[in-house]
């Protein structure tokens, strides 16, 4: 008997679940055809909004008119699903709750949407109506919506204690008073859609039965198209208001129609409606709406591809749209039912990733302020979203490979909050954003932090680390579970890491086109999407480019590191030919030179940490002249300016180039710092300390940064004089700074120069003059400054003028005591770059493009304590000039390779940044070059290529660079 009732049991189990299954599938199409309708409101919106001209029909053109009026009788429909599913189901107060839950789990996402991707929306009015959404004039229906359902109890009770005559009778009544007033106020559709809502709210109280359903489904299909063809080919008065006023009153009836008081008997507390409601929400956000008619106005061409591209995002949109819903209405159903689940957690990770990407944005402009932001970014729809995914692709990498709600997102908010800080505080001082290259320093970061607020830095490590800790908490106790199951796991990890990858190839590709100043390749999905969006790679600006195009493109652009392209002439048999060449020209250049013995010499490379005289900033005037030595001595030297490639930093490469003699202009623009992704990975690069058999470097500070210690030792370097090295004698600093001064540095070259009996190079980079520049550091402050810069800039200037006149005191005495010396000495002195302190009207806005050139020229001179000879063409230089220049002061023979660089230092003397520097100080480009220095160009690109990423057969040729 206990079996046969086991089987009874489960019959009745099998048929209840066919029936479900009908009902559920029943429910889900009827959420996708009205979501679909939905969506075709807005998508005919968007066209409306395109304007005409789109369509030569006519008709065609009315019903895209005519469609958007059907949104109020679909929001009236979803207000009278979702009332429907409250009544006949068990109610609580938790219900309205959840409801609002659900609510605000789309207006707060798609108002951080809106924001993230157009600035201009930012402002506490949006916030507070994502908050409390019915402050919309589109929201409005909500308010009356979410105090209607508190009085479910209520209307449940006169429900019951009403008849079905009565409620039929109501129920007539309510839509011939929305009928009439929907004809009586076509002028005035807000307050018909308003009686239409009170009528849905109100309708499922009232039953029906299955004949009356078949004639209401008959009649609401039938108004409806009636409603569609009056609204297209008729030219009937108010047609639009029409559909607008009465199409409320037919999808009412067919939801009449569709209904069902017996659905989800057996599930009684779920709200299977509820995903309609969320659906509603985002087609119908203002916001969102704004956003996709800007953006289709502006980049949407109306050709075949065009439409394709159209319809395909719009259906991929929408199945996104439509997944984030069923998450929210899973999760809040899943709370009626008292069970944990993950889905919750979807609408908190869109809201983290939003916020997460507005601080990494706002952090590109954190000390020029929000206007500025608005100025840059204003309009710049396609871009912002672009970065935005970029963002969101981050967060998904992280969140497949750890799989966890609260350890994922903490750890990349924790991540996205301080690479913003570092983003900060990089702008300030190098007016550059954090790149990808930048995360190899990761070996210096105990001695980068000190250069900044350490308190701060401590303080918000320790946030961080809290943060962390209480997230395994959480995970432990809400939201718990897997985000993703294996499959779906394995394919967001892999599609995300590919599109990483591709952004990266297409923007190091569009690097190199704007250095070489080619078209880019639009053949490629992504670069198409990249170059409509507006785009425009300024690899020598990253700066300018992360402020008008996002800061993660231009991280992205930074992630794929090369060395060099291939020149197309590339061989052995032409790098001999170019050897050849410059033999030759070696032979014709040592007739006239007299010496042969530069290691019996003592050479000195003095690195000054970013010094540049401020008067040549534009609009900045000094109360008195702050280095009246070195201005003695550049008139009495070989001397001018040096052109630098850094800006507020960059010391590395400038270093870089005076010792070996190659240009970072010949380099990719993605090889940001050879001294990290070049020197580990390359042997036999040519260095002037090859040239001697004595080398010792000075640097009083840590060997750690830019990975100095392995790159000198392997340049030669027999010591290295650093503070963590512990062979630094003299380490006094001046008033508050944290810096060695010059003058100890300066002793401690006295000190090297002695060390050795006979000749040597001398590598010295000091530090004094480095960043920060806070008011207050020294103990005095002699200069006054006045420029049309901001005031802190001012501020960071006068503390910095007062570090270099300190500099001027030292260096006097300097080169007096080497000036004394029975010892053949050469001092090559130069700023590696202007600190980046100049900021303000004076080097920005219109005034940005011709001060470009000043604020990469700092000072340098060569002198020697002895008589030398003459050199022309000295005006300006780079860096990579020096080493020729000191061997034809010094009247010294040349290898080929130094012919070579005589030939370049002649004819083109400074070259940075793929610009060209004329003796005034000028700019120009490539192609106003003469032919003979393009020529000579070109051969100096072949031998770096062979040099550094080709087969060295140049350095296979005895003697080519000793």
């Amino acid at each position: 008997m206990a079996f046969n009732d086991r089987i009874k049991n489960d019959v009745i189990k099998v048929e209840r679940g066919k029936t479900m299954w009908k009902v559920r599938e029943r429910v889900y199409i009827k959420n996708v055809v009205l979501g679909g309708t939905l969506l075709l409101t807005v998508l005919c919106n968007l066209v409306i909004a395109k304007g005409g001209g789109m369509f030569s029909h006519v008709e065609l053109a009315r019903l895209i008119l005519a469609i958007p009026a059907f949104i109020p009788a679909l929001i009236t429909v979803v207000i009278y699903y979702v009332m429907h599913s409250l009544v006949i189901h068990k109610w609580s107060i938790k219900c309205f709750f959840y409801v609002y839950l659900t609510v605000i789990s789309v207006t707060v996402p798609a108002t951080l949407i809106s924001m993230a991707i157009d600035v201009r929306t930012i402002n506490w009015e949006n916030i507070i109506k994502s908050f409390f959404p019915f402050l919309f004039p589109n929201y409005f229906y909500l308010g009356i919506f979410l105090f209607a359902i508190l009085f479910v109890p209520m209307l449940k009770k006169i429900n019951y204690r009403v008849n079905n005559q009565i409620k039929n009778g109501i129920l007539f009544f309510s839509f011939c008073v929305g009928t009439l007033a929907g004809f009586a106020l076509l002028n005035h559709p807000s307050v018909s859609f308003l009686i239409w809502i009170i009528i849905a709210i109100a309708n499922p109280l009232i039953e029906v039965s299955v004949k009356q359903k078949k004639y209401l489904y008959s009649a609401s299909i039938a108004g409806l198209l009636v409603l569609l063809v009056v609204g297209t080919i008729s030219s009937v008065p108010y047609r639009v208001s029409l559909i607008n006023n009465l199409a409320p009153m037919f999808m009412l009836i067919l939801g009449k129609a569709l209904s069902n008081t017996d659905e989800y008997s057996e599930d009684r507390k779920k709200i299977n409606s509820l995903f309609l409601l969320p659906l509603a929400l985002i087609f119908t956000n203002p916001l969102l709406l704004n956003l996709c008619r800007d953006f289709f106005v502006r980049y949407f061409r109306p050709v075949p591809v065009g439409w394709f591209l159209f319809f395909a995002i719009s259906f991929v949109s929408f199945l996104f749209l439509y997944g984030y819903c069923f998450a929210v209405s899973g999760y809040i159903n899943d709370l009626l039912e008292s069970r944990a689940s993950v889905k919750g957690a979807v609408p908190l990770i869109v809201s983290a990733v939003l916020l997460m990407y507005m601080i990494y944005n706002y952090s590109e402009f954190y000390a020029l302020g929000f206007d500025a932001m608005i100025k840059q970014q204003n309009g710049r729809i396609y871009l912002a979203f672009l970065n935005l995914l970029l963002v969101v692709l981050w967060y998904f990498v992280v969140s497949t490979i750890i799989n966890r709600f609260w350890i994922s997102t903490t750890l990349f908010c924790s991540v996205m909050i301080g690479f913003s800080f570092a983003n900060v505080q990089k702008i300030q001082y190098r007016n550059e954003p954090i790149i990808y290259p930048d995360l190899a320093m990761v070996k210096s970061l105990p001695e980068i932090v000190k250069m900044v607020n350490v308190q701060l830095v401590i303080l918000m490590l320790i946030v961080i680390l809290g943060l962390l800790v209480l997230s395994f908490f959480l995970q432990k106790k809400f939201l718990k579970g897997k985000l993703f199951k294996i499959v779906p796991r394995i394919l967001v990890l892999s599609l995300s890491g590919i599109l990483l990858w591709q952004f990266s190839v297409v923007e190091n590709q569009m690097n190199l086109n704007a250095w070489l100043n080619k078209k880019n390749d639009t053949s490629n999905p992504i670069s198409n999407m990249i170059v409509t969006a507006g785009y425009t790679a300024h690899p020598e600006n990253l700066g300018h480019n992360a402020q008008a195009y996002g800061p993660a493109l231009v991280f992205t652009s930074t992630q794929i590191i090369k060395t060099m392209d291939r020149p197309a002439r590339y061989s052995r048999a032409t790098v001999n030919k170019v050897v050849s060449k410059y033999e030759r020209l070696a032979t014709r250049i040592n007739k006239t030179r007299r010496n042969n013995n530069l290691n019996k010499q003592t050479v000195i490379y003095i690195l000054s940490e970013s010094y540049a005289d401020p008067r040549r900033v534009p609009s900045v005037k000094l109360s008195s002249d702050p280095i009246p030595y070195m201005e003695s001595l550049k008139s009495k030297n070989t001397s001018g300016l040096m052109f630098s490639s850094g800006y507020g930093g960059g010391t590395a490469n400038i270093e870089f180039e005076a010792l070996t003699s190659l240009s970072m202009n010949n380099f990719d623009p993605s090889l940001v710092t050879p001294y990290v992704f070049l020197v580990p990975r390359v042997n036999n690069l040519p260095v002037i300390t090859d040239l001697f058999a004595h080398k010792n470097a000075i640097h009083p500070y840590q060997s750690t940064t830019y990975d100095r210690g392995k790159v000198f030792k392997k340049f030669g370097f027999q010591t290295f004089h650093t503070l963590d090295n512990k062979n630094i004698e003299y380490k006094s600093k001046l008033g508050k700074s944290e810096y060695v001064d010059d003058q100890s540095a300066f002793e401690q070259t006295i000190k090297q120069i002695h060390s050795v009996k006979g000749g040597q190079f001398i590598q010295l980079s000091t530090m004094q003059n480095h960043m920060p520049y806070i008011k207050g550091t020294y103990e005095q402050n002699d200069f006054n400054v006045k420029a049309n810069l901001y005031s802190y800039s001012i501020n960071q200037i006068e503390s910095y003028t007062q570090g270099i006149h300190y500099t001027d005191a030292a260096l006097k005495k300097f080169i007096s005591k080497v000036d004394k010396m029975k010892k053949h000495v050469t001092i090559v002195f130069y700023g590696d770059h202007l600190p980046g302190i100049y900021s303000g009207n004076a080097v920005s806005g219109k005034n940005a493009a011709t001060v470009q050139g000043k604020l990469h020229q700092t000072d340098y001179f060569i002198h020697s304590n002895f008589a030398t000879h003459g050199i022309k063409n000295t005006n300006v230089v780079s860096p990579n000039m020096f080493t020729p220049m000191v061997m034809e002061k010094l009247n010294e023979k040349v290898s080929p390779y130094y012919a070579l660089l005589t030939a370049v230092q002649q004819k083109v003397p400074a070259a940075e940044l793929n610009k060209y520097m004329k003796k005034n100080g000028q700019l120009i480009v490539k192609k106003n070059l003469s032919k003979k220095a393009k020529i000579i160009l070109r051969d100096y690109k072949l031998i770096q290529y062979d040099i550094t990423a080709g087969k060295q057969y140049s350095l296979k040729t005895k003697n080519f660079v000793k």
